[in-house]
């Protein structure tokens, strides 16, 4: 019978599984190309964001956007001078989340739901670095994790924020109803109205936009 790891070599696994991750992170973002609307496959989303935070007008309102409310707010913060800066700050800002993430899962369910998160996520760091979807990750996440350690109200309240970054967080109500947490349930509920008001239409899905595949990255003018 194996003996279980010690607070040292769980340590080094842990570092280990951190700097594998930076280190593709720092590799990925040497090759994206230079220039101010320069970008290749690994940046395509990045220089899409990017358009959409240039664009000028109130996103909604003046032209349509093809993400919800809180992945703009995050275009927002993350945009750069050029789609390679943009890229870069989002790259860095998934390695947190990533983190964050496994943090969580280490604080409410113990250390090898963690360790396994970062071991079969670490595979994946080429394919979720550069676009939005480890926030709604997070959110739901740190939701559920919230419920299960009996704080109904912020974890109802953190779903419906969820909610407003991807839809798909919705799969965890009925995991909810199955172990009797209505009050999570009732304050989720009680958040979705905000989906519902002006510049908040893009929580309900994906508005009429440009394509991806049309050949310009954008969800605002063409």
């Amino acid at each position: 019978m194996s003996q279980p790891m010690s607070r040292r070599q769980v340590a080094a696994v842990v570092g280990l599984m951190i700097a594998v991750r930076a280190a593709v992170l720092i590799g990925m973002i040497s090759l994206l190309p230079e220039g101010p609307n320069a970008f290749n496959r690994v940046s395509y989303d990045a220089a899409r964001y990017h358009r959409i935070a240039g664009t000028p007008g109130t996103p909604y309102r003046d032209f349509p956007v093809e993400v919800p409310p809180v992945e703009l707010g995050a275009i927002e913060v993350l945009d750069g001078a050029t789609p390679r800066a943009t890229a870069a700050r989002l790259g860095w800002a998934m390695l947190a989340l990533d983190l964050l993430i496994a943090a969580v899962l280490w604080t409410a369910w113990g250390r090898h739901a963690g360790l396994a998160y970062l071991a079969l996520g670490t595979p994946l760091v080429f394919l979720i670095y550069f676009r939005l979807d480890l926030i709604s990750v997070a959110l739901a996440t740190l939701a559920v994790s919230l419920a299960h350690r009996k704080r109904d109200r912020s974890a109802g309240l953190v779903l419906a924020v969820s909610v407003l970054a991807k839809v798909w967080p919705l799969v965890v109500l009925p995991l909810w109803l199955l172990r009797r947490r209505r009050r999570a349930i009732a304050w989720s509920v009680t958040g979705w109205p905000w989906e519902r008001r002006p510049g908040c239409r893009g929580a309900a899905g994906p508005a009429r936009s440009r394509s991806p595949r049309s050949g310009t990255p954008g969800g605002g003018t063409s």
